[in-house]
């Protein structure tokens, strides 16, 4: 008889994976030296936010509705995720002559009033910190291994969304 995980106990997996894995990467930071870059930190974030949406899935019994409910929120965080490496690898690969971001006019109230925004405008437009690669396994980069995890938890979301 094969294992096949039901639906909270898939979420329960899926969450002690994504706490190995952020514990993995802040083992790189802190003993290894590795530091991250902006985009580093935003995936990092999302991480966060993909753990938190499989521990509120795999918590308790759901009715069908709040299941998709749970089921969407995974699958739009790690679209995001997915995005997001996604950028990471592409900065990697084509690095960006120039860093600079140009803003315009109309976005300058925007910005004076949450100052926040030009951090997140920065760290997806790329500066030169994310175009290096400073640690790879396997001759693949961590930003390429996020991407394929991010890939993975988007497969496990569309699965459980789909499922019996």
């Amino acid at each position: 008889m094969k294992f096949i995980p039901n639906y909270r106990q898939t979420y329960n997996i899926a969450l002690l994976i994504i706490i190995v894995l952020l514990s993995f990467d802040a083992y790189l930071q802190v003993s290894l030296g590795v530091l991250p870059c902006l985009l580093t930190y935003a995936e990092r974030i999302i991480l966060l936010l993909l753990a938190i949406a499989f521990f509120s899935g795999g918590l308790h019994n759901h009715s069908k509705f709040s299941k998709k409910i749970h089921n969407w929120c995974s699958i739009i965080i790690c679209l995001v995720g997915t995005a997001t490496a996604f950028r990471h690898v592409l900065l990697q690969h084509a690095p960006l002559n120039s860093p600079t971001v140009m803003i315009p006019n109309f976005l300058d109230n925007l910005f004076s009033m949450f100052p926040f925004l030009i951090k997140i405008v920065n760290a997806y437009v790329g500066t030169a910190d994310c175009a290096q690669v400073q640690w790879s396994w396997q001759s693949i980069s961590l930003a390429t291994w996020t991407l394929f995890i991010f890939i993975f938890f988007l497969a496990v979301s569309f699965w459980q969304q789909y499922r019996d």
